[in-house]
């Protein structure tokens, strides 16, 4: 296939992967392939997406300890998507595994560049970050390289062509989360706000 569908989950969220799924191939009649990024899954409850031809990648987490922003390490996870392995495909979609689809995506398939939802709260890519931290110098320094009033995304749905993967890019996005992981406020989408800047 040209085209993929992916979701992440781990195993508090493999319901929900398995309703997106379902939704995605019975409203939206997908023709691609379909994916989970598994964080941690036994293999006992993978059985159920390989039976339905959903491929899998086991994903090794990207970050030891817990996150400043709060939010599980899983979310890092999406970064996957960005490794040379998702070239053989022409087109990807990720896609929130709390959303139900209901009409078809075909459009989303056929993408050039990267595509994401602009934040439906007009949120600004300088409230992505807390700069009140004691170490404010990150965020002073991020301020000279970035215009930090543009609009923000938001990475609960993205579609891309595989061509913007390059060789370094998952190096690149893992280089930013040891950079600026302490002071993102909502840890993977700041960082993709600023790689895709």
């Amino acid at each position: 296939m040209k085209t993929l569908l992916v979701t992440l989950a781990d195993k508090n969220y493999l319901d929900q992967a398995k309703q997106l799924f379902s939704s995605v191939y019975f409203n939206a009649g997908w023709q691609g392939d379909y994916m989970l990024l598994a964080h941690e899954v036994p293999e006992k409850d993978l059985v159920w997406f390989r039976e339905k031809g959903i491929l899998v990648k086991e994903c090794e987490p990207l970050f030891q300890g817990k996150l400043v922003s709060g939010y599980p390490v899983t979310i890092l996870d999406k970064f996957y998507l960005f490794t040379t392995e998702f070239k053989k495909w022409d087109n990807i979609v990720f896609l929130d595994a709390d959303i139900i689809v209901r009409y078809p995506l075909d459009k989303l398939g056929k993408v050039k560049g990267f595509n994401a939802v602009l934040d439906v709260n007009k949120i600004k890519l300088k409230h992505q970050f807390n700069y009140y931290v004691p170490d404010n110098l990150l965020y002073k320094n991020l301020a000279k390289k970035y215009k930090m009033n543009i609009r923000s995304f938001n990475v609960g749905v993205m579609a891309f062509s595989s061509d913007i993967i390059k060789e370094n890019t998952f190096n690149e996005l893992k280089e930013l989360l040891n950079s600026y992981e302490k002071i993102s406020l909502y840890t993977e989408q700041t960082l993709l706000n600023l790689y895709f800047y």
